[in-house]
């Protein structure tokens, strides 16, 4: 009888650290919006602000943002690593500006942040990853 309950025994032994060390690579969507807001404070509200309304004929809005739901994650994507410079329209109004690369950002901080505006400002829109971010640069 215990040369059955040992196997179970190590498997669930092995199952919970291997969720655990899983954990600690791969957050849940809750922690990685959590870390966003923390990147979006330190690196967008300063143009978008940090109610994320932006400012009027200058940054663009993220609230409920057309832009985001029109596009696609790989262009959400690029757009943080390289940049907006030159004409956009954000739910109808025209914006004319430049806005900074973010490679200074890590693949999680980028997915982070992302994850963060898409889920935050009246948006409803995918978690992003670390993979998805190394496999645009």
């Amino acid at each position: 009888m215990k040369t059955k309950t040992i196997p179970l025994t190590i498997s669930s032994s092995l199952l919970a650290i291997l969720l655990v060390i899983s954990y600690a690579f791969n957050p849940g969507i809750e922690e990685k919006i959590k870390d966003g807001k923390v990147i979006y404070k330190k690196n967008c509200a300063v143009c978008h602000m940090k109610n994320g309304k932006g400012v009027p004929h200058t940054f663009p809005p993220l609230v409920k943002s057309d832009y985001l739901t029109n596009n696609s994650k790989e262009k959400l994507i690029k757009l943080l690593l390289n940049g907006q410079k030159g004409k956009i329209v954000v739910n109808g109004k025209k914006y004319n500006n430049v806005m900074l690369p973010l490679k200074n950002l890590s693949d999680y901080e980028i997915a982070a942040v992302l994850t963060y505006i898409n889920n935050n400002f009246g948006n409803s829109g995918p978690e992003y990853f670390s993979e998805e971010i190394k496999n645009q640069r």
